[in-house]
């Protein structure tokens, strides 16, 4: 997957020399299958271009979102575009934020499921608090939405597991989001609006770009926006400003550079949650909730500021040292800086002021070498990376350090007949910490306050490996089994705890926190019939250590749960009818997942009996994990002559229940979205309007309960944040 549409195979062609390429045979060898798999939810096993470039020993069931279905369907932004698609589901973040979440991870998505911006890894390294007890996790936010949709050529999403090749972090799977790579002349400008059922609310984004050839050898193109989105409510708002930097630099027939460049700033005003109690015990009916969608609830505060930056460079070159064997090394920095307020009227707070901040800054340097013959493909990598994180809760928790890794991995794919092939590998990682954390806490009647600091070196191994054979018949079809363990290594933030000693003394010491570890277990099938494909898989993962925290005053504390589970099944089928004018999407994701053993011991980690029965749930659901997600997708070329084309979608999903930090339900019986709309061209003009959330369905986007709350009538508390109603949107295009 270089990038590039069929009609641009000339241009590339006379570019680059195809017999010393091996990136442009693995581009012809894509644009086949393409041909052939009904449309990018592939039936066959496409190549991912992430850090690994071309994963093309990938045996399993892998969707890619291409550029037509990000433009042709007026998507202002990721969330919109992930939202219907198989697979993913979008969980509750920071302030009104969401997370990409793959089979039922809930507030962990951050942490288990790995984002890369072309092949350079984005997530928050250092996962902050992770998932609590208390309710939403007070981390840095995963800032995939802070990329201008103008700018991605595809999305491609590989689910469940994934350690070998990308490390720690994969349980829920790999997205990478791939940048547009110049490879003609080109400049765009478009202007977007949108606007809610409500007053105030009209929306707007700018957002324009370019690139060129420079003497055949050298491509530049580059690309910038300016978003502003009024929020439901009064007063709120989102501002994000982008840009993005791209050359690819052919040096000579056997080696190249591709560099590549992106940073936002991001501005959410954010007015607060709303409560789901009118008076006493009595819960507000669906009625009232959807009325006060578009009020600003009264405990909102004006301190209600999120700020997040996301930076990325990349510097890859890739060297042909003959049609067999390649070297490629990835240098890359990212930065991701996540500050959110305290926002009024969240039990998560227990009544502390949670202001805080949470930043990282990433480098780190891939090498790998691949070796390809006609039966066999090996792969050899040596990862390095440097993490340097601080995260803050207000000026009562500190915690700041530097985390590094080193891992080798090797995976070979073997295939000694067309019929079966056989994929293994392992990986080693070393990780050391050195960490230093200041605590400000309360004690006794008066509320003396106490300052300790603390550091901490410690030094952690963990490992990776998987197996996946998989039988081959007719022309696409495959049935596969694979197995993996992974890992999760801890964060920064999670290696030095506050330990009480007595009631009125604690002291500041190591968390003995273990990394993560799981085993995945997954059967696939797929294959094509004509105009038809589908993909199936049933999974079971299980995790030992998931790192939670618990909140004791004024500190949070982290500790290891005993064991937890995740299973389900996953359908995704495709047609493409009379002659592809209609193609039709259907998808099913079931999930279910709990823990099954809760903290073992309690005695170490502080002296509250109410602090300590609350480690364990066994038994309980995963918070924000919806059991089901079906989704229905149609797409008609209405008009395709000449210059001109109409397009026509309609998006419908329906998702089922959750339940919240405090396992209280969140939108019992489930809901429905479905999204409607048409985009007109002519040449490099288009227009796209259309309507989201058609039937105006009403949703909890995030719910945080209290502990007396957990059974529905009992007295306590229980915040939520309503999802976005029914809304318009206009979109003028024009490329050139």
């Amino acid at each position: 997957n270089l990038n590039n549409n069929a009609k641009n195979d000339n241009a590339y062609e006379k570019t680059y020399n195809t017999d010393s390429n091996q990136d442009y045979k693995d581009y012809k060898d894509y644009e086949q299958l393409q041909a052939k798999d009904l449309g990018k939810v592939s039936a066959s096993a496409p190549k991912i271009q992430t850090r690994d470039n071309i994963l093309d020993i990938e045996s399993k069931n892998l969707i890619i979102i291409n550029k037509n279905d990000l433009q042709e369907k007026g998507y202002t932004n990721l969330e919109q575009a992930l939202q219907h698609q198989p697979y993913i589901t979008l969980t509750p973040a920071a302030n009104g934020q969401s997370q990409i979440d793959i089979r039922g991870q809930g507030l962990d998505a951050s942490k288990s499921l790995k984002t890369f911006i072309n092949g350079v890894p984005i997530n928050p390294n250092d996962t902050g608090y992770g998932a609590s007890r208390n309710g939403f996790a007070l981390n840095g936010t995963n800032p995939f939405n802070l990329v201008d949709i103008n700018d991605i050529e595809s999305i491609e999403v590989l689910p469940g597991g994934g350690s070998v090749l990308y490390g720690s972090g994969t349980r829920g799977g790999v997205v990478n989001i791939v940048t547009k790579k110049p490879s003609k002349d080109y400049a765009r400008v478009s202007l977007e609006g949108i606007a809610y059922e409500a007053k105030n609310t009209l929306s707007g984004k700018a957002s324009m770009g370019g690139g060129a050839k420079i003497k055949d050898k050298l491509f530049l193109s580059a690309n910038a926006s300016y978003a502003y989105k009024n929020g439901l409510r009064p007063n709120e708002y989102t501002k994000n400003a982008y840009a993005s930097l791209q050359t690819y630099y052919q040096i000579n027939q056997k080696h190249r550079l591709d560099f590549n460049a992106n940073y936002s700033k991001s501005y959410q005003f954010f007015a607060g949650y709303n409560n789901k109690f009118s008076t006493g015990t009595q819960e507000k009916s669906i009625s009232q909730m959807k009325a006060e969608r578009y009020i600003t609830p009264t405990q909102a505060t004006s301190n209600g500021m999120v700020e997040q930056d996301l930076a990325s460079a990349s510097l890859k070159y890739i060297a042909d040292f003959r049609e067999s064997l390649q070297f490629s090394a990835l240098a890359f920095y990212s930065f991701s800086d996540f500050l959110f307020p305290d926002i009024a009227g969240d039990p998560s707070s227990s009544g502390a002021n949670i202001t805080g901040t949470n930043s990282t800054h990433n480098t780190g340097l891939f090498a790998k070498i691949k070796h390809s013959t006609k039966t066999n493909k090996l792969f050899v990598g040596l990862d390095n990376n440097v993490e340097i994180s601080q995260a803050n809760s207000g000026s009562s928790d500190k915690r700041g350090g530097v985390r590094y890794s080193g891992s080798l991995y090797v995976l070979d794919s073997f295939m000694p007949s067309k019929f079966f092939s056989l994929t293994g590998g392992a990986r080693g990682e070393v990780v050391h910490y050195d960490v230093n954390r200041t605590a400000v806490t309360a004690f006794g009647q008066n509320f003396s306050f106490i300052t300790q600091t603390a550091t901490q070196k410690d030094t952690k191994a963990n490992y990776a490996f998987e197996l996946t054979p998989a039988f081959h018949y007719g022309e696409n079809g495959s049935i596969y089994a694979k197995g993996e363990v992974g890992f999760i290594s801890p964060s920064v933030a999670q290696i030095v705890n506050a330990v009480s000693q007595s009631a009125n003394t604690k002291e500041l010491a190591s968390a003995n926190i273990k990394p993560e570890q799981y085993f995945t277990g997954e059967i696939g099938w797929r294959d094509d019939f004509r105009f038809s494909s589908f993909m199936m898989s049933a999974y079971y993962t299980h995790s030992f250590n998931e790192i939670r925290y618990i909140y004791q005053t004024a500190v949070r504390n982290f500790y290891n749960l005993g064991q937890t589970q995740r299973f389900g099944f996953e359908f995704v089928s495709k047609q493409k009818l009379f002659s592809e004018i209609l193609t039709l999407q259907e998808s099913i994701n079931v999930n279910y997942s709990n823990v099954l053993k809760g903290r073992d011991n309690t005695a170490n980690f502080n002296n509250n009996s109410t602090a300590a029965s609350d480690a364990s749930k066994e038994g309980k659901q995963i918070p924000y994990a919806p059991l089901t997600k079906i989704s229905l997708l149609a797409n008609l070329q209405a008009i395709k002559a000449g210059k001109h084309r109409l397009n026509v979608f309609y998006n419908n999903s329906y998702y089922g229940q959750s339940v919240d930090n405090n396992y209280a339900v969140m939108n019992k019986g489930g809901y429905v979205l479905g999204d409607i709309g048409l985009t007109y061209g002519y040449g490099g003009f288009s227009i796209s309007t259309g309507v989201r959330n058609l039937y105006d369905s009403f949703y909890v986007a995030y719910q945080a309960s209290s502990a007396g709350n957990a059974i529905l009538g009992t007295q306590g508390t229980r915040t939520y944040l309503a999802g976005e109603g029914r809304n318009y949107y206009l979109m003028l295009k024009y490329e050139f």
